[in-house]
């Protein structure tokens, strides 16, 4: 509770509605890795992609550290990748698209300079302008 605490302090914890694999057979929610084909890979459940309320780390303002801690460890490659991705530091930009109703929509990207490649922006079903 004291680290909670300390992160919470610090606006490294907030809560948010959160679209997260959701398994009612099994009462929890999944990570990505445990859904297979939209199912539990515990059991062959369904599994439902719903918004539900959870708290929110923001550890990229950590990831060079995170990264750096993972240096030297005799994990296994894979364990060690799945822990990259998970810390998700990625060196890009913003850019914003306007919408037709002077909203923008701001995305990330890793390759700015393709941006004139671009042809259409998708939204996933949860966004706030679907």
């Amino acid at each position: 509770q004291w680290i909670f605490l300390k992160l919470y302090e610090r606006g490294l914890a907030k809560q948010d509605s959160v679209s997260v694999n959701w398994c009612p057979a099994l009462g929890t929610v999944l990570a990505n890795e445990e859904v297979i084909n939209g199912l539990s890979e515990r059991g062959d459940h369904p599994v439902e992609r719903l918004p539900l309320r959870q708290w929110i780390l923001k550890i990229t303002d950590y990831a060079d550290q995170l990264e750096a801690g993972l240096e030297g460890l005799n994990w296994p490659s894979g364990t060690l990748t799945a822990q990259k991705q998970w810390i998700g530091k990625s060196e890009g930009c913003q850019i914003d698209f306007a919408v037709d109703n002077e909203k923008t929509i701001s995305v990330f990207t890793t390759r700015a300079d393709t941006i004139m490649g671009v042809t259409y922006v998708t939204l996933a079903p949860e966004h706030p302008l679907v």
